[in-house]
């Protein structure tokens, strides 16, 4: 079965923003004291993994995510952990971000160096703005491609965040966020054990993202985001067929 490339994974929950202004901003993301904790179940409509048959069983894969973000100083370190349910597969690694969300560097090593580094950590926060406000909306986009040995990749995304309410309580105050857009991917990787036969996806559609966020003390406190791509894919040297990705991830408190 296929393992879908890091440029997807996965998660989904959409990150960046511009360190200009932000030494002058409230709204940032902190230091944990906590483990953040995300699951996600991906179902792929990887009809090409028979050939021609358009008919085939869709796959899903669930994962389970930690991250844990500590302060750093180009703004946070996030240590991240990712494994697969019932599959043989793990991942470990850190990501320095700004403190609106922005990636700035993978294991060491500037993004700018990477072309397919994962982009989406965090959902992104408004820059140079004192609060957060009821009504107040920002654009997050994000968009990176690169080329792997088995075909080129893409991550793309763009949505318009909005505050739709401040509940004050225990001492703080947590805003739910609202974030709705289009996602584009263009993924792929091995069909073979062997690594000489690739198979490809190239999808796009919807995402929403539901996110409450704790305005005082900058970290997360539960999230949810759920998309619906439809497109094209197959198998390198065969037919091009319907192809789909259906996504739902979801952070639990702390």
């Amino acid at each position: 079965m296929p393992r879908p490339v890091s440029v997807l994974l996965l998660a989904l929950l959409c990150t960046a923003g511009t360190s200009a202004g932000t030494a002058q901003s409230r709204v940032r993301y902190q230091a944990t004291s906590y483990t953040l904790h995300y699951a996600s179940v991906n179902t792929y409509l990887l009809y090409f993994l028979r050939g021609s048959d358009t008919l085939g069983t869709p796959v899903t894969t669930r994962t389970l995510e930690s991250r844990k973000a500590s302060s750093s100083p180009e703004g946070l370190a996030v240590w991240v952990s990712l494994k697969g349910v019932g599959e043989p597969f793990q991942f470990e690694e850190t990501y320095t971000i700004d403190p609106t969300g922005r990636l700035l560097a993978v294991g060491g090593r500037s993004v700018a160096e990477l072309p397919s580094a994962r982009v989406d950590l965090f959902p992104r926060l408004p820059s140079g703005v004192p609060e957060l406000t009821a009504g107040l909306s920002w654009m997050d986009t994000v968009s990176i491609r690169g080329q792997q040995p088995y075909g080129s990749t893409a991550y793309e995304v763009r949505r318009r965040y909005r505050v739709l309410r401040l509940i004050d309580s225990l001492g703080t105050t947590i805003a739910q966020l609202a974030g709705e857009g289009r996602m584009h991917i263009r993924q792929g990787g091995w069909q073979d054990p062997a690594q000489t036969t690739a198979w490809w996806q190239d999808i796009e559609g919807p995402v929403a993202d539901t996110v409450w966020f704790d305005a005082q003390r900058g970290v997360l406190l539960a999230a949810a985001s759920v998309m619906d791509l439809a497109g094209m894919g197959g198998v390198a040297g065969g037919p091009s067929v319907p192809s789909g990705l259906r996504s739902s991830v979801h952070l639990g408190p702390p």
